[in-house]
């Protein structure tokens, strides 16, 4: 079930406002959480578990650092893209010219599908009804 508040929000344009469906993951899932479920759904130990999710974090930050697209099988893949301006040419580009980075993440057919309206399992619950 995914949680979620109405927020209040103002159309730019009109100035009109209207509440729309904000999620509200409450509790964040801590690393240690995580941990602790990996231990109790597998043979490892917590220190092993621990020391493979670590290493784990680690070579994607470097990957992703490096420029590279890091694919977790069931999940989906994180990329970095580059916002920039435009030149005329491709030898007129400076990286003076590229303005952030950002870290992308498309996720993957199975898990885009069962967050989607076309799974019947899939429901929501509204934090502030009958409150």
């Amino acid at each position: 079930m995914i949680n979620y508040i109405p927020v209040k929000r103002r159309n730019p344009m009109d100035a009109s406002v209207k509440y729309y469906a904000q999620n509200h993951p409450d509790p964040l899932v801590t690393t240690r959480e995580l941990i602790d479920e990996i231990v109790a759904k597998t043979t490892v130990t917590e220190a092993d578990a621990l020391a493979v999710v670590s290493a784990y974090v680690e070579s994607m930050q470097s990957h992703l650092i490096g420029g590279n697209s890091c694919k977790i099988e069931g999940l989906g893949i994180f990329s970095v893209t580059l916002v920039s301006e435009g030149t005329d040419a491709p030898d007129n580009f400076k990286n003076s010219m590229i303005h952030g980075v950002r870290l992308r993440f498309r996720a993957a057919p199975r898990l885009k599908y069962e967050l989607s309206l076309d799974n019947p399992e899939i429901s929501f619950k509204n934090l502030i009804e009958n409150v």
